[in-house]
Formats: structure tokens, sequence, C-alpha cells
């Protein structure tokens, strides 16, 4: 729990949730960047998931595309 704290408030990791009708999380996907200067201009998803309910109904793709979105904005 500590760590998944400790990367919500990183300037390095950048997670995006998709919420329901009723604001019930049902996707999450996790940019994390380099912070080694020679690796500044990578990125990496290190977590995806989307709730069974909720699969199969572009949801995933969505939240890559707003995780390429974010890391083009980065640069990377």
């Amino acid at each position: 729990l500590e760590r998944v704290a400790s990367n919500l408030s990183s300037n390095s990791s950048f997670t995006f949730g998709a919420f329901n009708n009723e604001n019930r999380l049902v996707g999450v996907v996790t940019l994390l960047t380099e912070e080694k200067d020679a690796y500044k201009h990578k990125g990496h998803i290190i977590a995806m998931y989307v709730d069974t309910e909720n699969r199969r109904s572009g949801l995933a793709r969505d939240l890559i595309r707003k995780a390429i979105e974010r890391a083009k904005e980065m640069k990377l």
C-alpha cells in the first residue's frame, strides 16, 4: 500500500483511472518514466487492469491512448 501511495504522488509515475456511472473504479493504467538521464526519453506501461464486467468495451484501449497522450506530452 505504501508503494502504491508513493507511485501516485511521484513525478515519474502517472496513473489513469476509468470510473463507471456509480463512480466505481473499473479500469486503471500506469505509465512509469525513467529517472536516470540516459533513459529519461523512455516510458513504460507497468500496470493495466479492467474489471471483468467492463472488458471488451474499448475501455482498455481508451486507457492506453490516455497513457500514450501523456507520454507524447512529455516527449517520451
